[in-house]
C-alpha cells in the first residue's frame, strides 16, 4: 500500500506591508502637522491678545496692532483657530471689518512706526489717502512736510491742514486724473463746473480766524439743485449765518 502523504505544515500567513506611504514616514508627517497647527494655533491667539490689548490702550499701540494682525493673515492661522477666513476671525474674534484690518497692515507695511504714532489712526489713513491719489509716486514721510499744489492751484500745507481738508484735497487730486480713453468716469461723481465752484466759495473759509474751525467737503446729489456742500462748524458761525435773499 502507498503510503499516504503527510500534509504539509500550515505556514502562518506573514502581515502584507501595506502600499503606498511607510508606516513610520507617515508617523512623522502627522505628528509635524500636528506640531504645525499647534504653532498656528499659538501665534494666533497670541496675536488676538495683542490686538485687544492695544485696541484698549492708547493710539501709538496702532503699529503694534496692525503687525499683529499681519500674523492673524498668514496662510493657514485663521484655519488652525477654527475660523473659515481671515474675514471671519476678523468678525468672530477681534470685532473688526477685514477692511478695517487690511488698512492697519497697509499703514504698518507703508509708514514708519514714529509716523504712525504722529499721525494718529484717522490722520494716517487720510495721509494714504492723499499720496495714493497725488500724481507723484512720494510716501507719507516725504508727503506730512509737504506744500501741495492742489488741481485748482490752490496750496495745501499739509502739517497745518486739518484731517478732513487733507481728505479733501486726495479728493480734488482723484477727480482731476484725466478718465481713459473711450471711457466715462466710474460711478456717480460730482461734474468739473461743481468742483470749481466749490473751490472758488471754499476760498471764501481760509481765513485764519475760521479755517481751523469749518470742515466742508463737496458732494455728489442726484437732486435738481445738483451737488451739495456737507459742513461742520461752530454754533457760534452758524449764527451768524443768513439764506440767501428769496
Amino acid at each position: 500500500m502507498e503510503r499516504a502523504k503527510r500534509a504539509a505544515p500550515k505556514r502562518s500567513k506573514a502581515p502584507r506591508a501595506k502600499a503606498g506611504v511607510p508606516e513610520a514616514l507617515a508617523k512623522r508627517a502627522k505628528a509635524a502637522h500636528a506640531a504645525r497647527v499647534e504653532r498656528l494655533v499659538r501665534q494666533g491667539r497670541e496675536s488676538i491678545r495683542e490686538v485687544h490689548t492695544a485696541r484698549v490702550a492708547v493710539a501709538t499701540n496702532y503699529f503694534l496692532m496692525g503687525q499683529a494682525l499681519a500674523v492673524l493673515k498668514t496662510d493657514g492661522v485663521a484655519e488652525a483657530l477654527g475660523r473659515a477666513s481671515f474675514a471671519e476671525l476678523c468678525a468672530e474674534d477681534l470685532d473688526m471689518t477685514e477692511a478695517s484690518a487690511n488698512r492697519l497692515i497697509e499703514m504698518v507695511g507703508r509708514m514708519r512706526r514714529a509716523t504712525l504714532e504722529l499721525l494718529g489712526r484717522d490722520r494716517a489713513n487720510a495721509m494714504l489717502s492723499l499720496v495714493d491719489a497725488t500724481p507723484a509716486d512720494d510716501t507719507v514721510d516725504e508727503v506730512v512736510e509737504a506744500t501741495l499744489t492742489l488741481p485748482s492751484g490752490d496750496k495745501l500745507v499739509v502739517a497745518d491742514a486739518s484731517t478732513a481738508e487733507i481728505y479733501a484735497a486726495a479728493k480734488a487730486f482723484r477727480d482731476a486724473r484725466p478718465a481713459p480713453k473711450g471711457k466715462a468716469p466710474k460711478g456717480f461723481t460730482t461734474t468739473a463746473d461743481e468742483r470749481a465752484r466749490y473751490a472758488r466759495a471754499a476760498k471764501r473759509w481760509q481765513r485764519d480766524d475760521v479755517k481751523a474751525l469749518v470742515d466742508a467737503r463737496l458732494v455728489a446729489s442726484r437732486k435738481a439743485h445738483g451737488a451739495i456742500v456737507r459742513v461742520e462748524m461752530p454754533l457760534a458761525i452758524w449764527e451768524q449765518l443768513r439764506p440767501p435773499k428769496a
